[in-house]
């Protein structure tokens, strides 16, 4: 799509699929506002500071094309309220493609600080998913990219993040 700030970015912000649900995700347009607006805050406030994550979530066990849909959308939804939860009030989630999250925290106060969001997220999302009888564990991979000068446009910090997403994965596949 040609109006897409994205272009070919595999993690392109997208509506959880779930209609009528009151869920706290945000939708793609106004993340993509959101970090745009991130971008015009540090232009005027050298002191702000931001970074993005993207968020590879993966079933243990699970074939996701022989998935219940029904447990999919509840695990979906479940993911996206706990880490809704685990978030800071100014920080941002959307549902990205697949089973991939975007988040956005802004006002950081230091580098250090993306590290503590991470471990609240991490934590959030280890404890089993319970759907009727069943438990459902996942295991994730974070891609992080903090603000710097050298990002000219939101798809860039995007980019990154999601470079350091698949140099995460390269890792997690080798232990």
């Amino acid at each position: 799509n040609a109006n897409c700030p994205y272009g070919s970015l595999r993690s392109r912000p997208q509506a959880l699929p779930v209609s009528g649900s009151n869920h706290s995700v945000i939708q793609p347009g106004f993340f993509n506002t959101r970090l745009e607006l991130a971008f015009e805050r540090v232009r005027r406030r050298p002191d702000f500071m931001f970074a993005t994550v993207i968020i590879e979530i993966h079933l243990d066990g699970q074939d996701e094309n022989e998935f219940n849909p029904e447990v999919w959308v509840y695990i979906l939804r479940e993911i996206s309220e706990r880490l809704r939860r685990h978030l800071r009030p100014m920080d941002a989630i959307a549902k990205f493609t697949g089973w991939r999250f975007g988040t956005l925290h802004e006002e950081l106060k230091k580098p250090e600080d993306l590290d503590i969001i991470l471990s609240r997220l991490q934590d959030s999302l280890n404890e089993p998913f319970r759907y009727q009888s069943n438990s459902y564990h996942v295991s994730t991979v974070f891609g992080t990219a903090l603000y710097n000068e050298h990002f000219k446009q939101p798809s860039e910090i995007l980019q990154a993040a999601e470079k350091n997403l698949d140099k995460a994965q390269s890792k997690a596949q080798e232990k």
